[in-house]
């Protein structure tokens, strides 16, 4: 954004070299730049078969799945997959490695009994590196961060000396002001400042705010994931992925309101189109008589229901940019939800829906358990995943210029896959156009000022360097001359 290089908690700037925006692909190869970009827009298919495959199992099958039974099950099998292919497997190769560093430590049968200690010695110093390369990719950030002489350097330089000079124990919360940054990025730019304020507010008491945070930001993802399976089976896909479109408007309304910047130039024209053509969208849906229009307080349900998924989205990134110096991955983050999701869930679904689990999927046919299969991982993990690597690869302002195609999506895919979708009008179709047009273009936009914030960053960078350069070269100068 024009300003994600200052920060919000005092009204200083950031340092250049904190503003650029970081990505991991090279100018220099085009290819895999490509691929990236294809990967972009193959997680905005995915995020839209979320919406078209939710709304599938929850009308098409005999039964249909209801709604909350249907957010319990999508948890159960995305968990369980994570399980399958992720845990499971690290568990092993950890169990492995710990082995190989066992039969390391054997002693051998002959040799000196200093040679047996040397053995002894190198080959613990081997089993523990072995053994730290399974540790969580938190831990390694942290480890990384106290050696650059972030938080951890400088709490581990404050501490309390023991004898000998060792540094003593440190308590767990001052244990937890040392995380690093998260490697979990948001997928749209954000304005910097809201760390900042985080860090301050969790000086006093870091652990009780820490566990404050990774509660509020669980139970926003829950939201946002669920609210995004249940709203289709109310409203139409078309008009929930409508409502999404809103969500980097949001998120610089809300910062702009939490940090009192200026929002961006862009801000109001894009707004003004995409509520242009919402209303191109909306308000003929409301006389339709198609299932899933705005023609039944159903419908009006569904539609709150996505724009409490909107609210849920929003807050849930802005969360994530204030507390990425505590350290949270992806992986934990989703184990979290997807168990708060079933336990929220299901003590919600016993008393609405009932317990006859078994009588549920009787009629089922191969395609619908290919449905609820393929959302559960595919739609519901996957996307989640693949944003991730792009969001790493190009960057949150890249990424977030796909966004309109997920509307897109939804909109040629409804017919194919549902049969039946609420844009049916010449209007409707201009309003998902201009409105899918107008995300793209503030997208692009904020795309084009982290560019220019990165040539300001890399410009401050080589001045300094050059100034650098010229002071030492000065005293030099000066001790040559007799």
């Amino acid at each position: 954004m024009a300003a994600a290089a200052e920060d919000g908690g005092g009204g200083t700037s950031l340092p250049p070299a904190q503003a650029a925006p970081r990505g991991l692909v090279p100018a220099q190869r085009p290819l895999v730049t490509v691929l990236y970009l294809t990967l972009a827009a193959s997680t905005q298919m995915l995020l839209a078969l979320y919406g078209l495959l939710s709304r599938f199992v929850q009308v098409k099958p005999a039964p249909p799945l209801p709604a909350l039974r249907l957010v319990v099950i999508c948890n159960l099998i995305g968990e369980a997959a994570m399980v399958a292919f992720h845990v499971a497997p690290a568990l092993v190769l950890r169990l492995w490695r710990r082995r190989q560093a066992q039969r390391q430590l054997q002693l051998p049968l002959h040799g000196s009994p200093n040679q047996v200690l040397g053995k002894a010695d190198s080959s613990a110093s081997a089993g523990s590196a072995g053994s730290s390369v399974g540790k969580t990719s938190d831990k390694e950030l942290q480890e990384e961060s106290g050696s650059k002489g972030g938080v951890g350097s400088l709490a581990a330089a404050n501490e309390p000396r023991g004898p000998g000079g060792a540094p003593a124990a440190a308590p767990r919360a001052a244990a937890q002001l040392s995380a690093a940054r998260s490697t979990l990025r948001p997928p749209v730019p954000l304005m910097r400042g809201m760390t900042m304020r985080m860090e301050r507010w969790q000086r006093r008491r870091p652990a009780l705010h820490r566990r404050l945070v990774l509660a509020a930001i669980v139970l926003t993802f829950t939201g946002c994931c669920s609210l995004q399976i249940l709203a289709p089976g109310f409203v139409d896909v078309s008009i929930v992925q409508l409502t999404t479109q809103w969500t980097t408007l949001f998120i610089a309304l809300t910062q702009a309101l939490l940090l009192r910047h200026r929002l961006p130039r862009a801000f109001w024209p894009c707004a003004a189109a995409m509520l242009g053509g919402a209303c191109m969208v909306i308000i003929p849906s409301v006389g339709q008589s198609t299932a899933g229009s705005l023609s039944t307080v159903r419908g009006w349900l569904g539609f709150l229901m996505a724009f409490g998924a909107l609210v849920s989205t929003v807050i849930y990134y802005v969360l994530l940019q204030a507390s990425r110096h505590m350290g949270f991955s992806p992986l934990q983050l989703q184990h979290l939800m997807n168990i708060t999701s079933i336990l929220l869930f299901l003590i919600l679904s016993l008393p609405v829906d009932g317990a006859s689990w078994a009588g549920q999927f009787a009629g089922w046919a191969a395609h619908d358990w290919l449905a609820l299969v393929g959302l559960s991982t595919a739609a519901y993990l996957g996307s989640g995943m693949l944003m991730q690597v792009c969001v790493r690869g190009l960057g949150a302002p890249t990424t977030a210029m796909f966004f309109g195609l997920r509307l897109v999506f939804s909109v040629v895919l409804s017919t194919p896959i549902l049969g039946a979708t609420v844009i049916q009008t010449g209007v409707q179709v201009a309003g998902v156009v201009i409105t899918a047009v107008a995300v793209t273009c503030y997208a692009a936009s904020q795309w084009w000022s982290s560019r220019q914030l990165a040539q300001q960053a890399q410009q401050a960078v080589q001045q300094q360097e050059e100034e650098h350069g010229s002071e030492e070269m000065a005293p030099s100068a000066g001790a040559a001359t007799p």
